[in-house]
């Protein structure tokens, strides 16, 4: 998306999902539990500040948001791997609609 807004045309990516509002969400629920892949101290709070605009939920950058507003430009795939403990593997599924209800009040 940030090509696109340059006028940089590419013919499709494959990304990983940590912008995602799941990536969000995952990191915020998961963080601090044995078994999620941060350091001691991690706090996502912090690390959404860092990443600044594309973690800031009222930006509405993330890909589903993006596509549902019109972009087509680019084909996106998105890659949430189902063994890959960044993604919360091993530790139960969080329901979408709890997903976005977190990802958009906070």
């Amino acid at each position: 998306m940030s090509f696109a807004a340059e006028g940089v045309a590419l013919t499709g990516v494959v990304a990983d999902s940590v912008l995602a509002a799941r990536g969000v969400v995952m990191q915020d629920r998961l963080a601090g539990d044995p078994g999620f892949p941060q350091q001691e101290g991690y706090e996502p709070a912090e690390f959404n500040k860092k990443a600044g605009f594309y973690r800031q939920p009222q930006n509405e950058i993330y890909p589903a948001a993006r596509i549902s507003a019109g972009f087509d430009m680019t084909p996106l795939l998105f890659v949430v791997g189902l063994d890959d403990p960044q993604c919360g593997a091993g530790f139960p599924a969080l329901a979408a609609k709890a997903i976005l209800e977190r990802f958009h009040s906070g």
